[in-house]
């Protein structure tokens, strides 16, 4: 949708006299005293306050405002030649840009791609100031201003401008923007100004201009009614202020009007420090920073919340619970395998590396062996070490060993078996205990 009609369809909404106003707009570049009294006319009769009965609204119409017939061709870098005095770059050296698509310049550190965009932001359009083009620190012999010719196609037409530094370029040059790193830091670190509109759009914030200008002049104009008649201020709900005002028929006021007259070198020191906040710098980016503090404190007071939770007195009596537990089942479980394999021809079965062993065999069973793999094996299956049958007396010592890993007493002690730590325990526990053995 063209610019202009967008703009038609969104005054429809507005008020009769802000679409008077912006048919003034399109027609002139500003309003003139009399157009604003005319406005100020129309907002009142609008609200029911009769005026001057031959000031009519008309309100904006398509061809009261500007189309987007723009004629200016296109504005094309095509070359910059002819370097002199500009850092190290050479005098013969040429950059051509291609008037179509995109043009990638690259080289290593030194070659002078930075030297030919200091040249650009000084003859185009940049954000941020344009430092002096510098000479060749390493050639004492040369001499005069930084200079180079740019060939540049405005249209068809391709034309040559020989910049010389401090030098005035010609307006089509200014068409080019430039963007490099100190650019960059320009928009992300300053405040900066909406510095283009497109084509009819600078007539809202001239519109906005104007709507403040009719609204100074209707309060000019209540404060003028105000003035003959003694207007008591507006005051907050509970204040002592306002509980005073409405005493103020009654006897012996004159006192507590005379308390509340004095002004305090305490109360002048707060007026000084609020002055003084509320002054300094941008007040939205300050705004934005105690937010900032704001939810950085809610998430610190969330955390200490939760750690004084868990180091309450409850949670540390658990948790030394926990550890009495943990010791008795240590204990029972060392007097169990010492009295289950105290006659076991092998020293250390049941220790931590045999657990492990007994683990590892029983994963093989369950997740790789192809053969009928009940563990432990029973008698006339294979074992699965050696890979002969088993006989009678292999299986009951192997069904006494699995009977000592998933015996009762483990159940009774309240202990599982870690397979992670060999033949190593871990309590049966909440999900919010910290302990692990």
């Amino acid at each position: 949708m063209p610019v202009a009609e967008a703009i038609r369809d969104w005054s429809d909404g507005r008020p009769m006299w802000q679409r008077d106003a912006l048919r003034r707009l399109a027609a002139a570049p500003g309003l003139t005293e009399e157009d604003l009294d005319e406005l100020v006319a129309l907002c009142k009769e609008q609200h029911g306050i009769a005026c001057d009965p031959l000031v009519i609204a008309r309100p904006v119409e398509m061809s009261d405002l500007p189309t987007d017939g723009a004629t200016e061709p296109a504005v094309r870098l095509l070359e910059i030649l002819d370097v002199e005095n500009v850092n190290a770059l050479a005098s013969d050296s040429r950059l051509a840009v291609s008037d179509q698509g995109l043009t990638v310049v690259f080289g290593v550190n030194g070659a002078g791609k930075s030297g030919y965009v200091r040249i650009l932001k000084h003859v185009c359009r940049a954000r941020g100031e344009a430092r002096p083009v510098l000479g060749n620190v390493y050639d004492s012999a040369a001499e005069g201003p930084a200079s180079a010719t740019l060939r540049y196609a405005g249209g068809d037409e391709e034309r040559e401008y020989r910049w010389e530094q401090g030098g005035q370029p010609p307006d089509e040059l200014r068409a080019i923007s430039i963007f490099d790193h100190a650019c960059a830091s320009v928009y992300t670190d300053e405040r900066c100004d909406v510095a283009y509109l497109p084509f009819g759009l600078d007539l809202l914030p001239r519109l906005a201009d104007a709507c403040r200008a009719v609204r100074r002049r209707l309060e000019g104009e209540v404060r003028a009614l105000q003035d003959v008649s003694v207007q008591l201020p507006e005051l907050p709900d509970g204040t002592e202020a306002l509980g005073l005002l409405g005493r103020l028929d009654e006897h012996g006021i004159e006192d507590e009007l005379e308390r509340f007259a004095r002004f305090s070198e305490d109360e002048r020191g707060r007026l000084e420090e609020l002055t003084a906040r509320f002054g300094e710098g941008d007040p939205l980016r300050r705004a934005s920073e105690i937010e900032g503090q704001s939810r950085r404190l809610d998430r610190l007071s969330e955390s200490l919340g939760g750690w004084i939770r868990d180091l309450s007195d409850a949670s540390l009596e658990r948790l030394r619970e926990m550890l009495r537990t943990w010791g008795g089942a240590r204990d029972a479980v060392r007097i169990a395998r010492e009295e289950a394999f105290v006659a076991a021809p092998i020293t250390g079965t049941g220790t931590d590396p045999w657990r492990a062993l007994w683990e590892a065999a029983r994963s093989f069973a369950e997740e790789v062996a192809s053969v009928d793999s009940t563990f432990p094996p029973v008698e006339g299956m294979p074992c699965l070490l050696c890979q002969t049958a088993v006989d009678s007396s292999a299986a009951r010592r192997m069904a006494e060993f699995e009977t000592f890993v998933q015996g009762a007493l483990t159940s009774q002690i309240g202990v599982v078996p870690s397979p992670r730590t060999g033949f190593g325990l871990r309590l049966k526990r909440p999900r919010r205990a910290s302990f692990r053995s």
